[in-house]
């Protein structure tokens, strides 16, 4: 995790980095709100046109109903939603592979319904057989009115450097030979 947010930082840093402090401010300030921007844009025209989720999203959980299709799924209780689900091996020579799904829980033996908060293709399973709606285990931040709320807030203007205030620490002086 460590190793792709210092490739996030180097990738908005990325051109900038030989600049003076300020200038990296700056820049790195006005790229941060050209993102908001085009974030925010990008969820009010989904919401505008009718979309709850992103379009990513959506495909995911699409992608996860089209695999759910060849699972066969054994429930243990409809109350809590605790099922078995069965998934056959591409391969001739493995075994088939058996996930627990406790929807109460929002749990599957996969992970990836506890780590991505969204149904995996065994809980999606486990809902068709149970005559329920998958939707309701999306975690509501992937909710475009969520997601809107993220990028919702407005960036300021740096103003002009001349009305800042004084600098009054340390100086620094670069060495020329270590610039590249």
């Amino acid at each position: 995790m460590t190793t792709n947010l210092a490739e996030c930082i180097n990738g908005v840093l990325k051109g900038s980095r030989a600049l003076p402090i300020t200038a990296i401010v700056r820049t790195t300030c006005y790229r941060l709100n050209s993102w908001f921007v085009d974030h925010r844009d990008e969820a009010i025209n989904m919401i505008k046109a009718g979309h709850t989720y992103c379009e990513e999203l959506t495909n995911v959980i699409k992608e996860n109903q089209r695999q759910s299709t060849c699972q066969l799924v054994r429930s243990f209780s409809r109350e809590t939603g605790v099922a078995e689900v069965e998934v056959a091996s591409r391969s001739a020579a493995r075994h088939s592979r058996v996930y627990t799904v406790k929807l109460a829980e929002n749990w599957c033996d996969c992970g990836e319904f506890q780590s991505l908060r969204l149904p995996c293709s065994h809980a999606i399973a486990t809902c068709s057989t149970l005559n329920l709606d998958c939707g309701q285990f999306i975690s509501p931040i992937y909710r475009l009115d969520n997601i809107l709320k993220v990028y919702g807030i407005h960036f300021q203007p740096i103003g002009n450097e001349d009305y800042w205030s004084p600098y009054s620490g340390l100086s620094f002086i670069p060495n020329p030979v270590m610039r590249r």
